[in-house]
């Protein structure tokens, strides 16, 4: 809005804007009240930094098994400190046939968030539950680190048929009325998720759950 001053010229001024009851308030002042708040609402939660995501850790390279790519339905799973940080199921990425891919969720401030890993982290690689005697180290943010698996044929994976049967049900969450999904909800807590994964990778003689 333009005012015109005594001088005849016009000077820009800032409308304001009513409220409810008749009282005014200046745009400008609005507009920093929104602004505002959100900040102000982050800053009290103590919640601000975590509310930004840090790119992810990818490792990844082709899984060979006695001289042969390994077959669709096996599960490469990242361990750190015996805790499950990343898996991936051989085909689930049909664009990357024969390959497996870890994203490995990082987080460096205090306190850690559970399932995660931060730079200089040593990492154990298990196939199908069993430890392959080989260690990485996470990498620092955004870094992708190939790794190519390659295991001899004396390499124990014994027992693909149950390991199938737990990728069959992987994620399905009515397993309460699915005998616990035959049995591979093994903490029956209605869903098979990384917890049934932690406690399946601990049965190494790879016997029915």
């Amino acid at each position: 809005m333009n005012a015109k001053e005594s001088n005849g010229k016009y000077r820009e001024t800032t409308a304001p804007v009513r409220e409810p009851g008749g009282k005014t308030m200046d745009k400008r002042i609005l507009r920093k009240v929104v602004l505002c708040v959100p900040a102000l609402w982050l800053l009290s939660t103590g919640t601000a930094p975590g509310l930004i995501p840090e790119p992810a850790n990818v490792i990844y390279g082709t899984l060979h098994i006695g001289g042969q790519t390994a077959p669709d339905g096996i599960v490469v799973t990242l361990l750190i400190n015996e805790v499950p940080i990343a898996y991936y199921t051989m085909g689930d990425n049909p664009n990357a046939p024969g390959h497996y891919i870890l994203s490995v969720p990082l987080d460096a401030l205090d306190p850690q968030l559970s399932g995660t890993a931060r730079p200089g982290d040593t990492a154990s690689i298990f196939v199908n539950g069993y430890y392959t005697d080989i260690d990485v180290t996470i990498g620092p943010r955004g870094q992708v680190t190939l790794l190519n698996l390659d295991l001899d044929s004396t390499f124990n994976i014994k027992d693909l048929t149950h390991f199938a049967a737990f990728a069959v049900y992987w994620l399905v969450d009515t397993c309460a009325t699915m005998n616990h999904c035959d049995g591979y909800d093994l903490d029956k807590s209605g869903k098979v998720d990384l917890v049934d994964l932690w406690l399946f990778l601990q049965n190494w003689m790879g016997e029915s759950p």
